[in-house]
């Protein structure tokens, strides 16, 4: 009964979906089609997310610390709080990613000018040069992957990601985005 739900192209492996779900769906709750976008979305989302970090390892970069590089290229010198909203992340993760960052001279520390507490993180010159080079191809190798899609289906998708988005922001999720309007999180 469960597989009618299913689709058959999917590259993960066939999991019985709970009675509740069945249920929600004999009974005209939710509609089948919501519920294989629940699983096309999942799959979607691992795939494209090791799509993006291969597309940013080529320049030498993981995601991390490009979106590191892209939020203070973007945003300008910023204390490491900062950074840890920016990219949400922990505090000893932005550590180990600019402690990465400035021993390949990408990024520097320096003392923040009124607080004596407060660290400021910037970006060396071939930090500046590296954001423009990397960022750059990255965006065109994966602004690619949506070019195979044919203009109209580009802008249906692209209208429906936006309602998700908004969707989402209604619900109370954080949709914050970094600098230039691209989201923290690649």
């Amino acid at each position: 009964m469960c597989s009618q739900y299913r689709s058959s192209d999917t590259v993960v492996p066939q999991v019985e979906l709970p009675a509740a779900v069945i249920d929600a769906v004999d009974g005209g709750a939710i509609s089948a089609a919501s519920v294989r976008l629940v699983e096309q979305m999942g799959v979607f989302g691992m795939a494209y997310r090791r799509f993006i970090e291969t597309s940013a390892g080529r320049g030498g970069l993981s995601v991390a610390r490009l979106r590191v590089l892209w939020l203070l290229h973007g945003g300008g010198p910023l204390i490491m709080r900062e950074l840890c909203e920016g990219l949400g992340v922990s505090p000893r993760n932005v550590t180990q990613l600019v402690d990465g960052l400035e021993s390949d001279g990408l990024a520097r520390r320096a003392p923040h000018p009124s607080d004596r507490r407060a660290t400021v993180i910037e970006l060396t010159t071939d930090g500046e040069a590296m954001v423009s080079e990397c960022w750059g191809a990255h965006v065109l190798e994966v602004a690619a992957l949506f070019e195979r899609l044919e203009g109209d289906d580009r802008e249906s998708l692209l209208r429906v990601v936006e309602q998700l988005v908004g969707q989402l922001e209604s619900l109370g999720v954080d949709v914050a985005c970094g600098p230039g309007g691209h989201p923290t999180s690649a």
